[in-house]
């Protein structure tokens, strides 16, 4: 036995102490004697009564006595009697002289944290483990101690299991110091240490670390072994998982490739195959390695058996074997209690599998019972928030549901969001932006099947729709707002490290987008990505007080409580319909959550399925053909379909604030047929929102005091205009203000928008006249540099940009010889840059020129103008094509340039739905900005404009593609 070998070798060291030659024999002789025996009493025996002879002769605080003591505790401590050992190490630690032994207290702290953790005394443990690390130091252990990385490392483990990680990511840092330091950058110890860095920042959601660390430790494991070492398998399968969590399956899966080749190739059963488990082309090789290691695993009782079982119970739950899967982890459990007790929180994690499979095989009653267990232990050593705990009350509802006991399963459902929310939040205070999108991606499975379950049980269960309009107050343009909020503090603090640290952010920002339009080097586009994402924790982590108190709406009354009783209030949902928790269906459905002034009449109402959208959007919206957009009949389908059966709770309601979700946010709600003479706008007054929080919160803006617009059109998009002119190709799209589609698109440019000119120079007079200081920009001055440098500068109240606009959606195979910039930018993975504006010279590069040094493109895309700041900019006109459109997130709303004006700043925001003659629109917003100048407000404006355009040109193609974000 191991403690026997420990303990020869320690008494052998210790040959020259006083005293030890007259104990060495005896105790030689005494413990070889239990040991033949295989005596685990009589060994204690033996050790107690040498314990004893040296107390007698030299006294407690001799090293003979402590030694004899400590190998007693630890003999304890390896047989897993945790109480016995920890009150041996107290005694121990009570009588050694802690200011002269250092070292040897140092160890014996050490073991009693060990123990206190295993009984469940986390805190206490926590502290020992700091102790014993001081007491190193004094012996000037550290760093040149293994033991001193032990502490270190323990410490960054079990702080990671309770969710702390910010302390977790410090003790790996210290443990990572004393690798370096003590075995060098390149030992198996230091590989270790890095790699368990990566895993913190991957649990902490932090994936740009995550993946730095974890390539770091690869490049190690690869020199010291080779690819096919466990411990370079291991340390890939974790960085697989950091990609698929950020949803970059393409690299995720290619690293799973990878291991699966291994896999053929070497089928080392020690392999630790716990995480490569992920895809289902590899579970093969997966079992194959698992049978071979049960072969050679004798001891069915070890760990590495438990271990092997586990992962080969995963593949049969996987494959829906369940009751394959029950058996292995009964088995499991009785490995692991026997190793670590029925309270480790191991243990209780595994209780949720089993329990899990249990209600998969309808054995309820039992399932139940094991996850009351499991939440128990979790719940008292590792508390509410820890991700198992909220994996625990998502498997007891499953449980409930699976059982129709509804009213049950509620409660808990309710608890399960409040976790989730609280999580949410809690990512928000150090996440970059694209890493909170990754973790609400993740989520969005359980989103749908939740509105699912609301579909189904709403009408016999009326709690849920409050919880279904908590669930949406929470999720809708949650990202973006905070975004929005924060960006705004960064470039208003007066602390000059945190605004410099804002402006190289911001910098960076503009840096990638030029990257993204000059090449397709992925390396080189991650590697600053991975700096941008650390600069931007940096500043949401130094947002500090801010951040964690910005102005949340989880309360739907107060939604209720800003309406009056002449308006209501209706965010619209789409999702996913699941049959059951485990099965979705190939229906996708919309519901509207409605709100009046009364808390307590909030309703939900499921509408139709996308399918039936999807017959009337997919003819394409021109000023001519068949679709919803000039077909009377299809508008009245629509009608019917998302608005009629609302109707019955609005009453007489004309005031409607609406958030819409999926295929309606491209849906101008005003052009709804209410009767063959009357559409919805000639009824009711239609406001639009990102979120409820928009509609909510509206008040809190806060605008420039000074009346100044900046506009720009009447722009040059060539910068040589006379032979461009000659290569011209006619086409349909000359007169608006869009992107050339169809065969010629290879060969596009972006055409002079002969309309705008009036349009800027009338907004210009009509402002002038109120007293507003205008600043025009045209021709070759309407550049980007201007918009991102002196436009921002000049605080405008409203940005007007009369211009071309586009949005790529999915490369079609006559669209492959395109120019290079359209073909990166459609190509990004970035989707933000696959939507924007075009400004002075954009024809340059758009026709396949590549862009000159220190000279803008002309291309603003949305990715740039998130970066905008317009914080105390009323209003933003995007008087373009298609500015409305992007690409449809279920929660965040449209990813394109109408989020990316948001998220800069804007107040309101004026985006169209589709192309939009040049013409029409200049006459729309001469019309909108007589009124605005007036004072009346942007919504008030925009409607008498349409309806002024409404009675000249009837069709809703020339009046209803314009809608207001407010």
């Amino acid at each position: 036995m191991q403690c026997f070998r420990l303990l020869l070798c320690l008494l052998s060291c210790l040959a020259t102490e006083k005293g030890i030659a007259q104990y060495y024999p005896k105790l030689d002789s005494l413990v070889q004697d239990a040991k033949n025996q295989k005596l685990d009493s009589l060994i204690i025996s033996r050790l107690e009564h040498v314990q004893q002879e040296a107390l007698k002769d030299h006294g407690r605080l001799d090293t003979i006595y402590w030694h004899y003591t400590y190998q007693k505790a630890q003999y304890i401590q390896e047989h897993e009697r945790y109480e016995i050992a920890l009150l041996i190490y107290d005694t121990l630690l009570q009588n050694i002289d802690s200011s002269q032994y250092h070292y040897w207290c140092a160890k014996s702290l050490y073991n009693q944290a060990l123990c206190s953790y295993r009984v469940g005394q986390q805190e206490q443990s926590f502290e020992l483990w700091k102790q014993c690390y001081a007491q190193l130091n004094q012996a000037n252990a550290c760093p040149n101690d293994l033991l001193c990385l032990k502490v270190t490392m323990d410490l960054a483990i079990k702080l990671t299991i309770i969710n702390d990680y910010d302390k977790a990511l410090k003790w790996n840092k210290k443990a990572l110091d004393v690798a370096k330091t003590a075995y060098g950058d390149s030992s198996k110890y230091y590989a270790f240490a890095v790699k368990y860095y990566g895993e913190i920042f991957l649990d902490k959601g932090e994936y740009t670390q995550a993946e730095k660390q974890l390539k770091t430790a690869l490049t190690i494991y690869r020199k010291l072994y080779s690819e096919k070492h466990p411990h370079y398998i291991s340390a890939l399968a974790t960085l697989a998982s950091v990609y698929q969590r950020q949803g970059d399956i393409i690299n995720a899966k290619s690293l799973f490739q990878d291991i699966e080749q291994v896999i053929r190739r070497d089928t080392n059963p020690n392999k630790n195959i716990q995480q490569l488990l992920a895809f289902n082309e590899v579970i093969a090789f997966y079992k194959k390695i698992i049978y071979e290691s049960l072969v050679n695993l004798t001891d069915t009782m070890s760990l590495a058996y438990g271990s092997s079982i586990e992962a080969l119970a995963e593949l049969y739950y996987t494959q829906n074997d369940f009751e394959k899967a029950r058996k292995l982890y009964e088995q499991v459990l009785r490995i692991y209690k026997k190793h670590w007790g029925e309270k480790d929180t191991d243990v209780a994690t595994m209780k949720l599998m089993h329990a899990q499979t249990l209600s998969r095989l309808e054995q309820y009653e039992q399932a139940t019972s094991i996850y009351q267990q499991a939440l128990k232990t979790i719940k008292k050593k590792l508390g509410k928030k820890h991700k198992a705990y909220i994996e625990g009350v998502y498997g007891q509802l499953s449980n409930k549901i699976n059982q129709s006991s509804y009213e049950e399963a509620i409660p808990q459902y309710k608890e399960y969001l409040r976790l989730t929310w609280n999580r949410l939040n809690n990512y928000q205070n150090y996440l970059s932006e694209q890493e909170q999108l990754s973790y609400l991606s993740s989520l969005e499975d359980r989103y749908h099947m939740f509105y699912s379950f609301v579909l189904d049980h709403n009408k016999n269960y009326p709690s849920l729709t409050y919880l279904a309009a908590q669930n949406s107050l929470q999720f809708k343009a949650t990202s973006l707002n905070y975004k929005r909020r924060l960006k705004h503090f960064w470039s208003n603090n007066t602390q000059d490290s945190l605004y410099r640290t804002y402006q190289e952010w911001v910098n960076l920002n503009y840096q990638l987008a030029s990257i993204y339009t000059e090449t397709e080097n992925k390396e080189k586009v991650d590697s600053l990505t991975k700096v941008i994402y650390a600069k931007e924790r940096t500043l949401v982590t130094k947002a500090g007080t801010y951040a964690k108190n910005w102005k949340k709406l989880e309360n739907p009354t107060k939604v209720c409580n800003k309406l009056h009783k002449r308006s209501v209030a209706i965010d619209f949902v789409r999702f996913r319909y699941y049959k059951t928790l485990y099965t979705s269906s190939d229906t996708v459905y919309y519901g509207a959550i409605i709100y009046t002034e009364d808390s307590s009449a909030i309703q939900f109402l499921s509408l139709c399925s996308e399918k039936q959208l999807i017959a009337i959007f997919n003819k394409k919206i021109t000023d001519s053909g068949n679709n919803f957009v000039t077909n009377a009949s299809l508008q009245e389908q629509l009608y019917q379909l998302v608005w009629q059966p609302l109707e019955k709770i609005i009453g007489n309601r004309k005031e409607m604030h609406l958030v819409l979700s999926g295929l309606l946010q491209q849906l101008p709600f005003e052009l709804l047929k209410v009767s063959s003479t009357k559409s919805l706008m000639d009824n009711h007054q239609i406001h639009y929102y990102n979120s409820l929080k928009d509609f909510v919160f509206k008040e809190s803006f806060i605008p420039n005091s000074q009346k100044r617009a900046i506009l720009l059109g009447d722009i040059q998009f060539d910068t040589d205009s006379l032979s461009l002119a000659k290569r011209a190709i006619p086409n349909q799209w000359l007169s608006q203000r869009a992107l050339p589609k169809g065969d010629s698109l290879r060969n596009s440019y972006f055409t002079k928008l002969a309309a705008t000119q009036k349009e800027v120079e009338g907004v210009q007079k009509l402002l002038e006249a109120k007293n507003w200081k205008v600043s025009t920009k045209t021709k070759t001055q309407a550049t980007e540099e201007f918009i991102k440098t002196e436009a921002e500068a000049l605080v405008p109240n409203v940005l007007h940009l009369a211009t071309h606009g586009f949005y790529l959606k999915e490369q079609t195979v006559k669209e492959r010889q395109s120019s290079k910039i359209y073909h990166l930018l459609q190509n990004s993975q970035n989707v933000l840059m696959q939507s924007g504006l075009a400004l002075a010279g954009a024809n340059y590069v758009w026709q396949g020129h590549a862009p000159i040094k220190g000279v803008e493109d002309g291309i603003l895309t949305a990715y740039e103008a998130t970066q905008l700041d317009l914080h105390q900019t009323d209003l933003v006109v995007l008087s373009a094509c298609q500015t409305g459109q992007g690409e449809i997130h279920d929660t965040e709303g449209v990813m394109g340039l109408q989020r990316a004006f948001k998220q800069a700043g804007a107040n309101n925001l004026i985006v169209s739905l589709w192309p939009v003659s040049d013409q029409v629109t200049a006459e729309l917003m001469l019309l909108f900005y007589k009124e605005y100048a007036k004072g009346k407000t942007a919504y008030q404006a925009l409607k008498t404009a349409k309806n002024k355009i409404r009675r000249k040109y009837k069709a809703p193609f020339y009046w209803a593609a314009f809608v207001l974000i407010e």
